[in-house]
């Protein structure tokens, strides 16, 4: 029951507590919207019960299991910035592109967040740029981080959930 708690207090002052806010809201203002056929009342008291209301049901559930997936486009000139600032910075050192997510046009990434009674699992991946995975099995943690241009990622086991966290 520990681990339930730790992980509960680990999720919910995280962001994914404000994605999961965020989901439950519209899914409330669509419900509304679609049941009632009539606009939501401005009664912000009321909508703040409500949205807590709905999110209570992850205090209480067995297992919860979430995918999201992003895509991020940027201009030839927040590339530019990007690049200067890098060489700024980085005393002229020409930066590695493929690397370097402020400095690809193009970038798509995935966050996944599985828990259950006994367990946690979650993985961050920027196509072409990183990836971090982290898992607790109720026994150990692993966590696993590793880069485009570093093959083998470090690796760091623990005996506790510290350090553990849902959002990179």
């Amino acid at each position: 029951m520990e681990f339930i708690n730790t992980l509960r207090t680990v999720i919910m002052t995280s962001r994914v507590k404000q994605i999961l806010i965020v989901c439950v809201v519209a899914t409330a203002l669509m419900t509304w919207v679609l049941l009632n056929q009539r606009p939501l009342p401005l009664d912000g008291a009321a909508l703040v019960r409500k949205v807590r209301e709905n999110q209570a049901w992850i205090d209480s559930t067995a297992s919860f299991s979430v995918r999201f997936e992003a895509k991020r486009t940027r201009s030839q000139e927040a590339i530019q910035r990007a690049r200067n600032e890098f060489l700024k910075t980085h005393g002229g050192a020409e930066p590695n592109s493929k690397g370097n997510q402020w400095l690809q046009q193009e970038l798509t990434g995935q966050l996944e967040i599985a828990f259950d009674t006994n367990r946690f699992y979650r993985s961050m991946t920027w196509t072409n740029v990183s990836r971090e995975a982290q898992m607790w099995n109720g026994v150990l943690a692993v966590q696993h981080s590793r880069t485009a241009d570093d093959e083998a990622g470090r690796f760091v086991l623990r005996l506790t959930p510290d350090g553990i966290t849902a959002i990179p």
